[in-house]
């Protein structure tokens, strides 16, 4: 990381993230606007670790496969798409599964996140923008089959990862996700071509500037009149930053939740009204 951001990550824990988090909840549960209630339920949920019981079924499972790639030494060969690419060429590492869970997988406290997100918008239509071993993607599916409706699209360009996601997704039972294998830039443009309006992207993946922009302007034309995308990383560099910044004062984005480590953007192409919240929420 950039010194910059390793002096906002100070700065974070100094200041507590749950707890600056409890005014900007605050005001997003009295507002009028149904979104924001939701939105404000699916971080007081979180914080608070309000789940059901149906729910807390769910995550336990999903930890306990978690914990099970935490001690998985088998080693597997990996395409990697990201930021530290060579010539425009994907990296071959070799890595031991539990490497890959420690290093890449999202953190059960954004995830737990995710999965409030999912039960309080109830989204028909989700996008993944980075499947890795497949954690995340369960507490998407996991919340969409807890709806009742809702597929999950899931997008991974190392064949080795998405082989290990779907098998799981599979033995699990979760039926409602699919997995897509191949760069970002090839898989978006199969999948919206069929696929109904999205109304959820998790941005987890190339973490630069240029191809977050270019996700972004790609997924635009084929988002639903209230999407919700969120974008991990905003903070990883500071061509992140510009992009994150780029796309929350774009339109149709007419709110946005800044909190530190990930971003939140809601769009409706009507209003013209827009609304910013930041809050520093360690992860």
């Amino acid at each position: 990381m950039e010194t910059f951001v390793l002096v906002k990550k100070f700065l974070s824990t100094a200041f507590n993230g749950n707890y600056s988090l409890t005014p900007v909840i605050e005001k997003l549960l009295l507002s009028s606007s149904e979104t924001e209630c939701a939105l404000g339920r699916a971080l007081q949920k979180t914080v608070t670790h309000s789940f059901t019981q149906d729910e807390l079924y769910s995550i336990e499972a999903i930890e306990q496969y978690r914990n099970s790639l935490l001690n998985d030494t088998t080693k597997i060969e990996m395409l990697d798409y990201g930021a530290y690419r060579r010539n425009g060429e994907a990296v071959r590492k070799e890595l031991a599964v539990r490497t890959i869970c420690r290093t890449s997988a999202s953190p059960k406290k954004m995830c737990l996140l995710l999965f409030s997100l999912i039960r309080e918008m109830k989204p028909a239509v989700c996008m993944e923008m980075g499947t890795n071993l497949g954690v995340s993607g369960s507490y998407l599916a996991a919340a969409a089959k807890l709806n009742g409706s809702g597929f999950v699209y899931s997008l991974e360009g190392s064949p080795s990862l998405a082989e290990i996601a779907s098998t799981h997704f599979y033995q699990i039972g979760l039926s409602n996700i699919k997995v897509f294998k191949g760069q970002f830039a090839e898989t978006i443009p199969n999948i919206v071509a069929s696929s109904p309006p999205i109304s959820f992207v998790y941005i987890d993946g190339h973490h630069e500037e240029f191809a977050t922009l270019r996700y972004y302007e790609m997924l635009k034309p084929h988002l639903s009149e209230n999407a919700l995308l969120v974008f991990d990383d905003i903070c990883w560099s500071k061509g992140m930053e510009r992009a994150w910044n780029t796309i929350r004062t774009s339109s149709p984005v007419i709110l946005s939740v800044d909190l530190f480590t990930m971003g939140l953007c809601f769009t409706d192409p009507v209003s013209t009204e827009k609304k910013t919240y930041n809050a520093l929420w360690v992860r």
